[in-house]
């Protein structure tokens, strides 16, 4: 059959949605053969001259200028556009013209990347995301073979092989797909673990001798051990927490220990802590540190006249010189 025969329309009915027959893509003939031009990429950037360095250093040379009455310096490039805004601000329109157009290129160049970074943020997001749901998928695979191992190890009254991570120490949001492991990932992460439960139940014990001491210990004192107490005792894993445990039974059983076991016990536990110190945190992680720690303590020193941990530091430096 011909393309153009037709026994039921014609082009007399020509309008919208029914152009005529000679301008309609025929069937199985693409519409646009040559396909989807390239992208073109962008022109490489022309390396850097002589001129490039000596106009550089020129526009960020450092001259002397009066600035509300007062002498301040500034680089070339910064002169000009504070001479050419006087000299808008003074009547000239061709300053006035060049500084609305300079205005307006830094409007449009602030906005372009504005953009990119909204869309960098976005990819960030999406990437964490893809992340984040890949490692929600392994864990809930590693959860469930860790479960079997513990329910093996725990028939044939064996040690679990591999004995991390503890199937207790995963934590799922199944709505928000996230997952985590509160605990150590291996035998080498389980020492971390380890230093900071000895650390806890050091400043557990300090904390019931300087209760029971006679004259009894300030109140900072054992406020501080409290608290250094519950900081450590929120890094373990649930599983080894005091608070998930009878909080009340175990104080009592260590008040009722004669204080030279308890005084033997800390001595034991800080000699352990300097045989096995953790590793020296970073810069970044000293900061970060430092930070909380002046966030949650500064409740408790404030009252007693310390603007923060550095300073309570330094007057118990002083006062034991």
């Amino acid at each position: 059959m011909n393309y153009y025969d037709d026994d039921h329309d014609d082009d007399d009915a020509i309008g919208y949605g029914n152009p005529p027959r000679y301008t309609r893509f025929r069937k199985g003939k693409s519409g646009n053969p040559k396909g989807r031009p390239r992208r073109e990429k962008p022109a490489a950037a022309p390396p850097d001259t002589d001129l490039d360095d000596s106009l550089r250093k020129l526009l960020n040379r450092e001259m002397t200028i009066k600035l509300g009455g007062k002498e301040q310096r500034f680089p070339v490039f910064q002169v000009i556009a504070l001479k050419q805004q006087e000299a808008a601000l003074a009547g000239s329109v061709t300053a006035q013209r060049d500084v609305m157009r300079a205005k307006e290129k830094l409007a449009a160049r602030d906005a372009l990347r504005n953009a990119q970074a909204e869309v960098k943020a976005l990819e960030e997001e999406a990437r964490e995301q893809e992340a984040q749901g890949n490692l929600y998928d392994y864990l809930i695979g590693l959860h469930a073979e860790q479960t079997r191992v513990y329910e093996l190890a725990e028939t044939t009254d064996t040690v679990p092989d591999p004995r991390y991570p503890h199937p207790a120490d995963f934590k799922f949001d199944h709505r928000e797909k996230r997952a985590a492991i509160k605990g150590p990932w291996d035998d080498a992460d389980a020492g971390h673990y380890t230093n900071i439960a000895k650390q806890r139940d050091y400043h557990l014990v300090d904390l019931i001798i300087l209760s029971r001491q006679r004259p009894k210990a300030s109140r900072f004192s054992r406020r501080l051990s409290n608290l250094q107490t519950v900081a450590f005792d929120m890094l373990l894993p649930s599983r080894q927490q005091l608070c998930g445990r009878d909080l009340e039974a175990i104080l009592s059983i260590l008040y009722m220990l004669p204080m030279c076991d308890l005084r033997a016990w800390r001595r034991e536990l800080d000699l352990w802590l300097k045989m096995n110190p953790l590793p020296a945190p970073t810069k970044k992680t000293t900061r970060e540190i430092n930070k909380f720690v002046n966030d949650v303590m500064k409740p408790i020193l404030k009252p007693l006249g310390f603007c923060s941990v550095a300073d309570l530091e330094h007057r118990l430096e002083s006062d034991t010189a």
